[in-house]
């Protein structure tokens, strides 16, 4: 069963979403250029939740989800979190092309949050997504906390662009 929870993310939900350590999975869907969705997978080490309204995500410049992010200016996000399954609509407010300390090159995109659902049912827990098991933990984990580190030095206002 659906049900609307608003236009920003509960306590539970941005919980879930700085749980960086957790190694899970969000599904980021974008419109591809003929119109058809596009699921792509994001770690939640990927991302930072500055507050109740804005997800800011990185993704790889010359990946699909970047294109669609840039070019079509939304997305929506599917989160497992305590127990139910959340959809999180949100429109791009800035995107842009970073190079980190160690040289790798991230596409670095504001979302702003429009609206949050729940998926439930009385039958049924939801008890686990998706997770990432790494190959090389220590240096994906390290990429990573790069990749927070400037994704929360990141400043809105910039339009969408490509490089």
């Amino acid at each position: 069963m659906s049900r609307g929870e608003g236009e920003g993310l509960d306590d539970e939900l941005r919980a879930t979403l700085a749980d960086h350590a957790s190694r899970e999975a969000v599904t980021i869907a974008t419109v591809d250029a003929s119109g058809h969705p596009r699921f792509a997978l994001l770690s939640t080490a990927e991302l930072v939740v500055p507050d109740t309204r804005s997800i800011l995500i990185a993704t790889w410049p010359s990946s699909t989800t970047s294109a669609n992010l840039v070019r079509e200016g939304r997305a929506s996000l599917g989160v497992v979190s305590t127990e139910r399954y959340c959809t999180v609509t949100a429109d791009v407010v800035s995107s842009e092309t970073v190079r980190l300390a160690d040289g790798t090159v991230v596409r670095a995109t504001r979302l702003e949050v429009r609206a949050v659902r729940s998926d439930v049912v009385p039958y049924a827990t939801l008890s686990a997504g998706v997770r990432f098991e790494l190959a090389d933990a220590p240096r994906t984990d390290e990429l990573w906390r790069e990749i927070r580190r400037m994704l929360a030095q990141l400043t809105p206002g910039a339009r969408p662009t490509m490089p």
